[in-house]
């Protein structure tokens, strides 16, 4: 018989009643095996670093337990946690007959353990909750209560162990002669496999469900490159519209100047006709007096024209006359 064990941490911690320090997942791994053969600690850290599995035989039977590395330890990024979850897979070939989730008992169900609820579904498959048992540490924490009261304390915990295919099972570690837990274990899981056909969770299984995290994550880059795509367009597309305004603005500008330039320089040809004909045909002071003035005003027309024509002067503001 297979046995993996994916929990979130290790460690029960310390209790301020009696001051014991319990153990997590890889104290289990020692209560199902009658024997310590994995690394225990009271630190709160993961002690697991790598997959480690080991055997014996239990009640007549040969039990395989594979002890995995936390799912959220920080001191490794969650590629490396799967990489090291994969060799655990390997380990387990042709596959585990259950997986252990280890919660603690006695404290509150963390978001953490939520997203090891998570994480397990989306790296193994839905499958997988149907070779999954929800199995209680640190029983002892409870003082006397039973684990269904824990449940209906919290609905996610019992929500969740009614939707894994081995239901629950609860371990006080520091319990070594308890002649029931363990038997009482094996025995769930025995009935779990029946219901599964006899069959365990395969690698094709896995396979499968990890196939299905490539197409999910590949479809992600797709939607991210037509995201990234689209926005370039509509980019692409708002530069053109105003490079469109641009060239109409600057169109404008051209039709502006060309007017005002016709402007001036017929203002300068009008006055400078009339001042003309004035100054030489007029006899009188009036006359005299304005011919200057219109000669004047159309030398200042004429320069407005030759600066419209270089562009000095402001294309946009036409040329007002007064005359």
């Amino acid at each position: 018989m297979e046995l993996k064990r994916l929990p979130e941490s290790d460690g029960c911690g310390s209790t301020k009643h009696d001051g014991k320090t319990g153990a997590g997942k890889s104290a289990t791994g020692n209560t199902i095996l009658g024997k310590n053969v994995f690394k225990v600690d009271s630190s709160p850290a993961s002690v697991t670093g790598q997959c480690e599995r080991q055997s014996g035989e239990v009640n007549g039977t040969m039990v395989h337990v594979v002890d995995t590395p936390g799912l959220f330890d920080t001191a490794r990024s969650d590629e490396e946690v799967k990489e090291k979850i994969e060799e655990c897979v390997n380990m387990s070939v042709p596959g585990p007959h259950a997986f252990l989730l280890v919660i603690r008992l006695g404290v509150r169900f963390t978001e953490e353990e939520r997203n090891a609820v998570r994480w397990i579904q989306e790296n193994f498959g839905e499958d997988a909750s149907m070779y999954t048992i929800l199995l209680f540490t640190c029983k002892d924490q409870l003082k006397g209560k039973q684990v269904t009261d824990s449940l209906k304390m919290c609905k996610e915990l019992r929500r969740l162990s009614i939707t894994l295919g081995g239901g629950y099972h609860s371990f006080n570690n520091d319990a070594k002669d308890d002649p029931t837990q363990v038997p009482e274990l094996l025995e769930k899981i025995k009935e779990m496999v029946e219901l599964n056909g006899g069959e365990h969770y395969t690698n094709e299984m896995y396979q499968k469900a990890q196939r299905k995290i490539r197409e999910a994550e590949e479809r992600r880059r797709e939607e991210e490159k037509r995201r990234k795509e689209e926005e370039e367009r509509k980019l692409k597309e708002e530069v053109k519209v105003e490079i469109e305004k641009e060239k109409e603005e600057e169109k404008r500008e051209k039709v502006d100047k060309k007017r005002n330039l016709h402007i001036a320089l017929a203002v300068t040809v009008v006055c400078v006709v009339v001042g003309v004909i004035i100054a030489t045909a007029a006899d009188t002071t009036v006359a005299l007096a304005l011919a200057p003035l219109l000669l004047v005003l159309g030398v200042a027309s004429g320069i407005t024209a030759i600066c419209l024509k270089n562009g000095r002067c402001g294309a946009k503001t036409p040329v007002s006359v007064a005359v």
